[in-house]
């Protein structure tokens, strides 16, 4: 039944065709699969921690943003999280700056895997496949940390059939991708967190399980879809905008329920495009301009925002660089 929704995707067929597919996938037989699957799993996965997969094309500067907000904004024991970067870069420039991104940063547990003869989807198999983190969280490179994020109490707390949204909060009432308001879902008290049902009938942000903007899900499901798309020939070069939306469609179906903080701490700026997939909306900066100042020792400067400055996951800000 995956196959359905992974043809439509590939086909770029309607939402409303993916829903009835996802419908018939959130069956019996697909829930027995994934609770057989995550037993063969859970002696692997035991280790209440974070793997973090960031994935970055030709904006070593906005990395650089990203990482140096982990450094800032997280309270936890950083060397007990694992990051790895899956980069590519099309220009020596690129490269150039890449390195000098990665050096540093020498206080991280960090790997980077430059994709160059693997497919992303081969990448982030071998990477969970050699993790014991009960939980990954996937970042593209335009993301940042804008708020102290208590990442140490989030993993401490959250069920393991949870999907944790950095994101997600109550100052969200707008979607920038879709431009329009967007309604908070039923939120209802958890622990310190608030709860409620992942569904398309959400709309918007609310309905995405599977963002690849910073959600802390489960390390079987990520290695299960991953590893389930090497089978398909069609999957392996897959690019992230098209692999979070079918990824999004296999956590949908695997249930979980959502959990966010007050407030979120996780922004998306669309500063520089990388993809012509899709027509996503960019602030149109160009990237051999900001590689070359990064390599003449410019930085983006970590803005500070309070989170009613942030009603939106994306926003549009305009970076001090210097």
């Amino acid at each position: 039944m995956l196959n359905k929704i992974i043809n439509s995707v590939l086909e770029k067929k309607s939402l409303e065709i993916c829903h009835q597919s996802l419908l018939q996938l959130q069956s019996l037989s697909f829930q027995k699969h994934i609770k057989q699957s995550n037993l063969t799993l859970v002696k692997q996965f035991h280790k209440r921690a974070l793997c973090i997969i960031i994935l970055s094309k030709d904006r070593p500067a906005q990395l650089d943003l990203l990482l140096k907000s982990i450094s800032i904004n997280f309270i936890t024991d950083i060397v007990n999280t694992e990051i790895n970067i899956v980069y590519t870069a099309s220009c020596k420039l690129h490269l150039s700056a890449y390195k000098v991104c990665f050096s540093r940063y020498s206080e991280f547990n960090l790997k980077s895997w430059e994709q160059i003869s693997k497919p992303i989807v081969e990448i982030v198999t071998q990477i969970l496949s050699s993790t014991s983190c009960l939980y990954t969280m996937i970042l593209v490179d335009d993301c940042f940390f804008y708020r102290n994020f208590d990442l140490h109490s989030v993993l401490l707390d959250i069920p393991l059939n949870a999907v944790y949204a950095t994101r997600l909060g109550f100052n969200i009432c707008y979607s920038y991708t879709t431009n329009m308001k967007q309604q908070l879902p039923l939120l209802k008290p958890f622990k310190y967190f608030w709860q409620w049902s992942w569904s398309i009938s959400n709309g918007g942000e609310w309905s995405y399980p599977g963002s690849f903007d910073g959600n802390i899900i489960p390390s079987q499901y990520v290695y299960l879809f991953f590893d389930l798309l090497r089978e398909n020939s069609q999957l392996l070069h897959l690019l992230p905008n098209r692999l979070e939306y079918l990824f999004n469609y296999f956590v949908l179906a695997c249930q979980p329920i959502g959990l966010c903080s007050t407030y979120t701490c996780v922004v998306n700026v669309p500063y520089t495009k990388v993809q012509k997939e899709n027509r996503n909306h960019s602030m149109g900066y160009n990237l051999e301009s900001l590689s070359k100042a990064y390599l003449n020792g410019v930085r983006i400067q970590l803005p500070s925002l309070s989170p009613l400055e942030v009603p939106s996951p994306h926003l549009e800000l305009i970076f001090d660089i210097k």
